[in-house]
């Protein structure tokens, strides 16, 4: 898997088109790290870093939640299926404008 991410790495570092975002699940590690809820939130945070139209799905996604629950952690935590359809709608979003690219792999 390291090979095949290494190289894709790269081939997109000189092409300059698509984005590539990851997440490695790791038995022994830090609950973000074995967990699917981990997964998707940091998929997500991957989307958010390199994305200006990700942002703003999360952000309004993120302002619908806090003015009906309020502050995140206090009044409400985010829920699989919410992080769940927030992925697959930003995808939808990025893979109609540039290739996008998926790894998840398990240690």
């Amino acid at each position: 898997m390291a090979f095949l991410y290494n190289r894709l790495k790269k081939r997109c570092k000189k092409q300059r088109q698509g984005i590539n975002f990851e997440s490695f699940f790791n038995g022994r590690g830090a609950e973000p790290q074995r967990t699917p809820l981990g997964m998707l939130r940091s998929l997500l945070n991957q989307l958010f870093r390199k994305d200006v139209v990700v942002r703003l799905l999360v952000r309004d996604e993120y302002h619908e939640k806090f003015c009906v629950f309020g502050e995140s952690g206090y009044g409400w935590c985010w829920q699989r299926q919410d992080l769940e359809q927030l992925l697959q709608d930003s995808i939808v979003l990025l893979a109609q404008q540039q290739q996008v690219t998926i790894l998840v792999d398990e240690l």
